[in-house]
């Protein structure tokens, strides 16, 4: 059986069989770097043109043809020349110009730009899946219960979350992320198949529920771990079939701003609840970093003696939420002194 792991850009990185029968290497727009004869762990390649596998000691291996992007290359020749060029579903890609070879059937939403561009001039950053529209952000498809999957997206600054339909975008956008890094893990990877329900209040109720209640750190602490009941990720049961992953980052409204409704997930909310709570019981960022670093750290790594901070997707919620903490407790003070009565100083 053969193995064939992709980088960040969904390109072919190797061929494991057994040993690293391959290894890929790509420029930023998907020009092969490494063209000549090399070997790894002991195992000699050879490359036809330095685009295509062919083993002669492996009988039956068959050339491989899905490599940049995961798109398959056209190396058909004509005129005597090879044409390398990839299918990328809408259009044939050319990676020596890093363009498309016709316009983008999409062209008239984008018309600061040359129809021809590809992944809008930054490969790094951008994907093409369909060659019709470089991934922004988070794209969403409708499913049966008029619920959002998540199907595609990058880490950028762009809060918009695209409805798409058959991969190519409707161009309504459905609301908005509370954070660069909603629905993305630890490692920066969107968590594809998450479900957003426009109609799923809870968190809404559960932020509601801590300003109300203001749980000083030695209640809230201990009961927003464990299935606490403060530990919203774990609030409703796992439906069947669905990764504990995809649950956590289950989507819902979590507010509005001025153009749309803001989304968040599940852990969103439990990391803005944290942060809100530390804010709101005085502490500042530093102590509330420390704090939730240190407890990282004790859950995960502290028998390896390693420190641990927690990942970007947790501290931007968390710290969304302190600043409005922070807010909170400015207000309670302030409050409190309007319905404190005053005590007139007492004439000698």
């Amino acid at each position: 059986m053969y193995y064939m792991p992709k980088d960040h850009q969904g390109s072919l990185a190797a061929v494991i069989h057994g040993n690293t029968v391959e290894r890929l290497s790509y420029d930023p727009w998907g020009r092969r770097r490494n063209t000549s004869d090399f070997g790894y762990d002991n195992v000699t390649c050879t490359f036809d043109r330095g685009y295509t596998l062919r083993r002669d000691d492996y009988a039956g291996t068959r050339p491989n043809h899905h490599l940049y992007g995961g798109k398959e290359l056209q190396d058909e020749t004509v005129a005597g020349r090879s044409l390398e060029w990839y299918d990328f579903e809408a259009r044939m890609y050319d990676p020596v110009i890093g363009r498309f070879l016709s316009t983008d059937p999409l062209a008239n939403d984008a018309l600061s730009w040359t129809p021809y561009n590809a992944m809008w001039n930054n490969p790094l950053r951008f994907v093409d899946p369909t060659g019709t529209w470089s991934i922004d952000h988070i794209e969403v498809s409708v499913d049966n219960n008029n619920n959002y999957v998540v199907q595609n997206g990058v880490i950028d600054d762009d809060l918009n979350i695209y409805i798409v339909e058959d991969g190519i975008r409707t161009g309504e956008i459905l609301g908005q992320m509370v954070t660069a890094y909603s629905f993305f893990s630890d490692q920066g990877n969107v968590i594809t198949g998450a479900v957003i329900d426009p109609n799923n209040n809870s968190g809404r109720d559960f932020l509601e529920q801590i300003k109300n209640e203001d749980p000083n750190l030695l209640t809230y602490i201990p009961n927003a771990v464990h299935e606490g009941k403060y530990d919203f990720k774990t609030s409703e049961t796992i439906p069947n079939g669905m990764t504990l992953e995809k649950h956590a980052n289950r989507g819902m409204p979590i507010t509005e701003n001025e153009n749309y409704t803001v989304y968040g997930t599940a852990r969103d909310i439990g990391n803005y609840a944290a942060g809100f709570v530390s804010g709101r019981n005085g502490l500042s960022w530093n102590e509330t970093r420390i704090g939730f670093d240190a407890y990282q750290t004790g859950t995960r790594k502290l028998l390896k003696g390693e420190w641990s901070p927690e990942p970007q997707v947790s501290q931007a919620a968390q710290r969304l939420g302190f600043d409005a903490g922070i807010k909170q407790r400015s207000y309670d003070i302030e409050r409190k002194k309007q319905l404190t009565p005053s005590i007139p100083h007492l004439k000698r």
